[in-house]
């Protein structure tokens, strides 16, 4: 917030300077302006003008940062459950054991502890949350195994692979943050 205040004022401050250098310089009656009567011109709707842009850019850095981090910890409290349950899945492939999964599981689980404190979340709120995610899929695995639907099965690792690869991922576009 102060870098965006900062830009705000060095908009103001260069607008203002090019309105001097650029300015004639002559008021009423062509006769020679002051520079006190130059700074003062033009002044109340430059004024209002700024601050309006102020706000609009607050209000929309504040919605666009509050969709990215709500959008990333979704992702990531969802991929680090999938994750942390997939030893449940019949015939998992070797990929999702090994220690580079286990170290991508580690990176979602830190991730979603980062975005939720800084959405305003305790973390042992968010650690409760994600216990809850891995004991749901944990649960829908294991229901998936005993049905041996081979269909959901691959469609289960098909997740776990966009999860392995962070496909999927909040971009965290200019109009789109999610």
């Amino acid at each position: 917030m102060f870098t965006l205040t900062v830009l705000i004022f060095g908009l103001y401050v260069g607008i203002k300077f090019a309105h001097l250098i650029t300015g004639a310089g002559l008021g009423f009656r062509r006769v020679e302006a002051t520079w006190l009567t130059r700074i003062r011109a033009g002044e109340p709707m430059l004024l209002i003008g700024t601050l309006t842009l102020f706000a609009l850019l607050s209000v929309y850095v504040t919605w666009w940062t509050n969709r990215f981090l709500e959008a990333h910890y979704s992702y990531d409290s969802d991929c680090y459950s999938r994750m942390a349950a997939s030893h449940l899945l019949p015939g998992r492939p070797a990929r999702f054991g090994s220690y580079g999964a286990a170290e991508r599981s580690r990176w979602y689980a830190d991730s979603a502890e980062r975005h939720g404190v800084e959405l305003g979340m305790r973390v042992d709120e968010i650690d409760g949350k994600l216990a809850e995610g891995r004991t749901a899929y944990s649960e829908d695995f294991a229901r998936l195994a005993r049905s041996r639907d081979q269909r959901k099965i691959a469609a289960s690792f098909e997740s776990l692979d966009r999860c392995m690869k962070g496909d999927g991922n909040p971009r965290g576009e200019l109009l789109n943050p999610v």
